[in-house]
């Protein structure tokens, strides 16, 4: 069967979003699938979705270059977690973001290691029991991270992508 929908994935998806523009009148069209490496914000981004006509999927899968155990920290700011440790270099840095005080070193601060395993996006689309189509659009936002993830997606770029977004 010939799938005609766009499939749009995220890795990072604590948020609930994605980078890739939310249109109303085409989000029936859309598959969205959104990775993220706590599997504890599952539900939040769920929730968040819930709104959108797009089909939703929802993956607790850390990503990277290749399948490994790692350690994923769980950051003040769970935003800011990931698989690299904190650069202390930057503490003392600043800003004044989303109507609060934002200083590095404290929203950066692990809370948690969380011992983890992690996949290469390569790996994922090896399994027959992948319930969605490989990625038209990948998009990455993991603290970092980046470039590994883009390694271990070079058979998925090969066959499908069509465009990248990396923060």
């Amino acid at each position: 069967m010939v799938n005609y929908k766009l499939s749009i994935h995220h890795v990072g998806g604590r948020a609930g979003s994605r980078s890739f523009p939310h249109m109303k009148q085409f989000e029936k069209d859309i598959i969205n699938v959104l990775y993220d490496a706590d599997e504890d914000c599952t539900e939040q981004i769920k929730a968040r979705n819930r709104h959108l006509k797009s089909q939703l999927h929802v993956l607790p899968y850390a990503l990277s270059d290749k399948c490994k155990s790692s350690i994923l920290n769980i950051n003040y700011d769970p935003y800011t977690s990931s698989l690299l440790e904190s650069n202390n270099s930057f503490d003392s840095f600043y800003s004044f973001y989303n109507n609060h005080d934002y200083i590095m070193g404290e929203t950066t601060k692990t809370v948690e290691k969380r011992n983890i395993e992690v996949v290469s996006i390569d790996h994922v689309f090896r399994s027959d029991s992948v319930s969605f189509p490989k990625p038209d659009f990948l998009s990455i936002d993991v603290e970092g991270g980046e470039y590994d993830i883009l390694k271990g997606s070079i058979e998925t770029m090969k066959s499908s992508i069509l465009a990248i977004y990396a923060e």
